[in-house]
């Protein structure tokens, strides 16, 4: 029976010359049974390894990470504190480096920075139990506006009370439209021209 030879890839990571030279002594056992060193059988190379290229949302991205520890582990708190700082780097073509908190960055032709992880989880959580929330304020709101109005109409043909009857109502429907319209728009409004 003929036996082809097995091609053996070994990798080290970033291994020092003392680890290379203690690899070639490791010894092998050969064919009749003796022990033969690894360096005397072994073709050793030294390459540089081909660099990852991520890509998130198929868009190129370098991705830096940091952990906090100690009085503030927050990772909010050290955004606010780093934030300023890197908005004033400027890049040699001669910008500032944009921020995004909430959104991706709309193009790669720039360069800009992503908050994600923890900060980007911790956000949606918070947003989705907002909307969540919102949801399920506006039924009562709903009813008890509905309530008033019907209410109200009791005592609309009453020449006495109509006036009254008329501020109620409208007052209702008004208060009911600014809270579920207009207050989220004008903090839209208010908001839109800070951090991204």
């Amino acid at each position: 029976m003929r036996r082809e030879d097995a091609l053996i890839m070994v990798r080290l990571a970033r291994a020092s010359p003392s680890d290379l030279e203690r690899l070639k002594s490791l010894k092998l056992r050969g064919r009749g049974g003796s022990l033969v060193a690894l360096g005397e059988i072994a073709r050793i190379e030294s390459a540089i390894e081909d660099k990852s290229i991520y890509h998130k949302n198929l868009m190129p991205v370098t991705c830096v990470t940091a952990g906090l520890a100690g009085v503030i582990e927050s990772p909010v708190y050290a955004m606010l504190k780093v934030r300023p700082e890197i908005g004033r780097i400027r890049v040699p073509e001669g910008y500032r480096i944009e921020q995004y908190t909430a959104g991706l960055p709309p193009t790669d032709t720039r360069f800009a920075l992503k908050w994600d992880g923890e900060w980007h989880i911790t956000y949606e959580v918070f947003r989705d139990l907002g909307l969540a929330f919102g949801a399920v304020r506006f039924r009562p709101m709903m009813l008890t506006a509905s309530a008033v109005i019907v209410g109200s109409a009791v005592i609309l043909f009453d020449p006495i009370f109509q006036g009254l009857a008329i501020a109620l109502m409208a007052g209702e429907i008004a208060s009911l439209a600014l809270s579920r319209m207009t207050v989220p728009v004008i903090y839209f409004m208010v908001n839109r021209s800070g951090p991204r």
